[in-house]
């Protein structure tokens, strides 16, 4: 190749092969910022849940727990791959949270059920480098959820 020295070649030889392997890293990426982003998703929907049920407002908390489990389901599969004991206890006491809500079971029940859950979801750890990412992606469900409550009427979500 005329006008190429072997420095030009082997640093092209290089991008070229880091490029064939960046969807795979891409893609890992991906899953674990859409994760965080979900995890703090949940642990704020959870804290809503647990502001409404000190204020005995059920019908907020059962909003707002179903909204924490839905979210957080979108994820469930991530966090198996990694640790299933931890995402079944997870998603479990997110679904317990819902339904104790919306029967309207004991507040301290309830938030001792949130304390548990909120507990398992900071064993959940961000790796640095992917928290600028984490935000955009929060912003992008927000919108997303905008999205269907517009196409819903659904004034609760």
């Amino acid at each position: 190749m005329a006008g190429f020295s072997t420095a030009h070649l082997s640093v092209f030889t290089i991008i070229i092969l880091s490029a064939l392997q960046l969807p795979t890293i891409f893609a890992q990426s991906e899953e674990q910022i859409v994760l965080y982003s979900n995890k703090e998703i949940t642990t704020v929907s959870l804290d809503l849940t647990e502001q409404s049920i000190i204020k005995g407002n059920y019908e907020a908390a059962s909003t707002y727990s179903k909204f924490a489990s839905d979210i957080f389901a979108r994820s469930l599969e991530t966090l198996r791959s990694n640790d299933s004991e931890l995402a079944d206890e997870i998603h479990i006491t997110l679904v317990e949270i819902q339904a104790d809500t919306s029967s309207r079971a004991s507040s301290d029940l309830i938030l001792q059920k949130i304390s548990i859950a909120k507990s398992l979801l900071s064993t959940i750890k961000l790796e640095s480098s992917l928290a600028p990412n984490v935000l955009a992606q929060m912003l992008a469900v927000a919108d997303e959820i905008y999205q269907d409550t517009i196409s819903n009427n659904d004034e609760t979500s």
